[in-house]
């Protein structure tokens, strides 16, 4: 019996792909090399659909502020740094973990650094959050337009000239838009190595 050919009770494509890749014969040494083959398979599988499902959350969350899109971009990644064959070190990990905190930091200083520059107060910037959050339920051009009237409304309210409130709603309007792209940068970048990785 030792030299006959003998398969496990796997009859579906992915075994078929498999035994054509591995060229084995199903002794029952080999037959457990393949089941564990088999296993590493499927969880890599797995993990590059998380990376997946987690980056196109991170490029929604560079538009929504209700999710995080650096970090869910960052949680690719370490889906990826779990694939050996993707050679994602520790490092590399460390390092895109230091550039996620840095955007972070400045998608939340960039908005009303650009409305103190041109002249807004802090009525300009609560009201340019404020903004935001309406144009959520007005997406995607709510979104836009959200924080620029929010910050001139803002102004407005709080007696500034019409001239202070303009330039305080280009301010606010500039730091999101600069705040926004930075973020779809990064997780672009992220979307890019998982495409790369598969070939």
């Amino acid at each position: 019996m030792s030299g006959s050919t003998t398969f496990p009770p796997y009859t579906n494509d992915l075994d078929k792909k498999l035994r054509k890749r591995l060229l084995l014969n199903f002794n029952t040494e080999s037959e457990k090399i393949y089941v564990k083959l088999r296993k590493l398979f499927i969880m890599d599988t797995i993990l590059y659909l998380f990376a997946f499902s987690a980056v196109l959350l991170g490029i929604l969350g560079s538009f929504l502020p209700v999710l995080p899109g650096p970090p869910l971009a960052y949680l690719g990644l370490i889906c990826l740094y779990f694939i050996p064959e993707t050679g994602v070190s520790g490092r590399e990990l460390g390092m895109h973990g230091i550039v996620v905190s840095g955007i972070t930091l400045l998608d939340y200083y960039v908005p009303i650094w650009g409305t103190k520059q041109f002249g807004g107060s802090k009525s300009g910037v609560r009201g340019a959050m404020v903004g935001l959050v309406i144009g959520l339920f007005f997406a995607p051009l709510g979104i836009l337009l959200g924080p620029f009237l929010g910050a001139l409304l803002g102004e407005l309210i709080a007696g500034s000239s019409q001239r202070r409130a303009w330039r305080a709603a280009l301010g606010s309007f500039l730091g999101f838009l600069a705040g926004t792209i930075l973020k779809l940068a990064y997780a672009f970048f992220i979307l890019w190595m998982i495409i790369s990785s598969l070939w």
